[in-house]
């Protein structure tokens, strides 16, 4: 009887890091400990070219915003004002069953479409680089 229990209670606990990491949830507790001076760097070379050539802001979220976070009230003129700047952005990632961490390049308020492939052409000669 104790094996019984045993066994569904292990075959319970599998099942939910499954889910778990399946879902995202495990593998952004794991992201969200910080970045390694190693990862900082790197996001550091890959955006620094982009953000000179193209004049942009490192992305932050804006001050109405952070102010709501959490709270069920939301700004009445939507999520990012009108003079907010172009941003680019960079984070870590972990994503699939081995929990594999990525360096993510995040890019905001860019929308001609011609900037955008420069950018990201700029940005994967830059990964190369390194």
């Amino acid at each position: 009887m104790f094996g019984e229990k045993f066994r569904f209670l292990l075959w319970l606990t599998a099942l939910f890091l499954i889910a778990a990491s399946c879902s995202g949830c495990l593998g952004r507790l794991i992201a969200d400990k910080g970045m390694s001076d190693v990862d900082r760097a790197e996001c550091d070379a890959l955006v620094q070219a982009v953000k000179n050539r193209f004049n942009l802001a490192d992305f932050r979220i804006p001050p109405g915003l952070s102010a709501l976070v959490g709270t069920k009230q939301f700004p009445s003129d939507g999520f990012w004002p009108e003079d907010e700047p172009q941003s680019i952005g960079c984070s870590t990632k972990v994503q699939g069953l081995s929990l594999t961490l990525y360096t993510v390049v995040g890019l905001w308020r860019v929308t001609d479409p011609k900037d955008q492939e420069t950018i990201v052409t700029l940005v994967r000669e830059q990964r190369r680089q390194l």
